[in-house]
């Protein structure tokens, strides 16, 4: 018996009503998360605090708290201030708008990159309040006897403009910041700074060359000043000098003068060194130059040690320099005469160059006591590459093989007398460590006008 249903299945409608609300908050859900994503990208917290800082520093900083890139022009960035920042769990926008406040910059956010860009004038009046605001300069530069200085460059501070003065040392400029400084430069004069205004009026320069008259120059029998001298001589003063813990006073000219080429001759401590003053002058007579020490000549010949393994041979270039006798804490200055200045005074005994030393000396004052203590450290810097007892013996018995030789009797290092699992390192035993020094200096000046006296000492541990 078969029975007929007039009414065809369907889902109720009240399932149907479920299913929709259930859908809505789905997507709700999901818009929601979407939504959360995206301001999460855009509130990553910055905490900064700087004063006076760069642009480009503070981008960097805030790069490395947040993750974000930084793209901009190095270029434009030249024309930022100084930023003065005191954040504390700013969100990057926030942090942004508030660090470009003053800036003639804006930015935009596009996926993890932040943009930098300069402003653009929002419309023609702005431009020509901007031309306004700008004003022109005019002034006269002067030397210091009142005379106008032609061809003085006259250059706004920070910005690629200058300008050249004219016959009659006036100059000119538009278009000038009103809070800009001009910087105005001539050679042989100090550079001088002023702040910009529509009328400079007379603007005098102070001549720069004062020091060159007071700076004097041992040139042996005699002292030059820097401006008078007519030759070449090349100065290092005490205080170079007292910069670098040496031991030997040559040390100090090493890349230091030009011209002048400084070679230590062996790594024994207290080697002497070779100095060629402008090259190679002879083949057989020496390249050594003179040496004078406070007037005196004194001997270039290296100091040998009798009976010494290291010093013997025939060798003259080896041995101890006596200029390690001389202390460098004592050494006022070193002058390097070249040229003809060196055969002018000192005749052919000059040929090779002349290094005239002046060791310091009291002066009328006060008695003064200094002490100086330094203490160093030094190594090896590069070890040579060695077989370690394994390799060595593989090399060994590879060289036998490809001989058609066997072990021998006097293979003491193959056949078993020596300990093939033995293996020292000589250069870390020999010259592994590291070898600390101290120089301790005690030094006593004073004295009068007819009178003085320095007395010195020195200590090396």
């Amino acid at each position: 018996m078969y029975k007929n249903y007039v009414s065809k299945p369907a889902i109720p409608i009240s399932c149907f009503r479920k299913l929709l609300l259930v859908m809505k908050l789905t997507t709700f859900l999901l818009i929601a998360a979407i939504v959360q994503v995206s301001a999460a990208s855009y509130a990553q917290k910055v905490t900064i605090e700087v004063r006076s800082a760069s642009l480009e520093s503070v981008f960097k900083e805030m790069r490395k708290q947040t993750g974000y890139d930084f793209f901009f022009d190095r270029n434009t960035l030249k024309n930022s201030k100084p930023v003065s920042l005191n954040i504390k769990g700013l969100e990057l926008e926030a942090a942004l708008k508030q660090c470009l406040e003053a800036q003639p910059f804006t930015y935009s956010i596009e996926e993890k990159t932040v943009v930098i860009k300069e402003k653009e004038k929002s419309s023609i009046i702005q431009k020509i309040v901007d031309y306004f605001v700008n004003i022109n300069v005019r002034g006269k530069v002067l030397d210091d006897k009142g005379q106008p200085l032609v061809g003085a460059t006259v250059a706004i501070k920070g910005k690629n403009r200058s300008v050249k003065t004219d016959q009659n040392g006036v100059f000119y400029l538009d278009n000038v910041g009103e809070s800009d400084k001009l910087v105005i430069s001539f050679i042989g004069y100090q550079n001088r700074e002023v702040d910009a205004a529509s009328d400079m009026g007379s603007l005098t320069m102070v001549v720069a060359d004062a020091e060159l008259e007071e700076v004097k120059i041992n040139a042996g029998y005699y002292s030059v000043t820097d401006r008078e001298r007519t030759g070449s001589i090349s100065r290092v003063t005490s205080e170079a000098i007292s910069k670098h813990p040496i031991s030997n006073p040559l040390m100090a000219l090493t890349g230091r003068v030009a011209g002048v080429q400084v070679t230590q001759l062996s790594g024994v401590p207290g080697a002497g060194f070779k100095v060629q003053i402008r090259g190679r002058n002879s083949i057989n007579s020496g390249n050594e130059p003179l040496y004078i020490v406070d007037g005196a000549i004194f001997p270039s010949t290296k100091i040998t040690a009798v009976g010494s393994s290291i010093y013997s041979g025939r060798n003259s270039e080896t041995g101890t320099s006596p200029l390690n006798m001389i202390n460098p804490n004592d050494i006022q200055s070193i002058e390097i005469l070249k040229d003809a200045d060196a055969t002018a005074i000192y005749g052919s005994r000059g040929s090779n160059g002349v290094v005239v030393i002046t060791t310091k000396k009291g002066s009328a004052g006060s008695n003064k006591i200094n002490t100086e203590i330094s203490r160093s450290y030094s190594s090896v810097g590069h070890k040579m590459d060695l077989l370690n007892t394994e390799e060595y013996l593989e090399m060994r018995l590879e060289a036998l093989k490809n001989d058609g030789l066997t072990v021998g009797a006097t293979d003491y290092d193959l056949n078993g007398t020596v300990d093939k699992n033995r293996y020292t390192d000589w250069q870390e035993v020999l010259i592994g460590g590291i070898a600390p020094m101290t120089n301790a200096s005690l030094t006593a000046s004073g004295g009068s006008d007819k009178s003085n006296y320095l007395i010195s000492g020195v200590l090396f541990f």
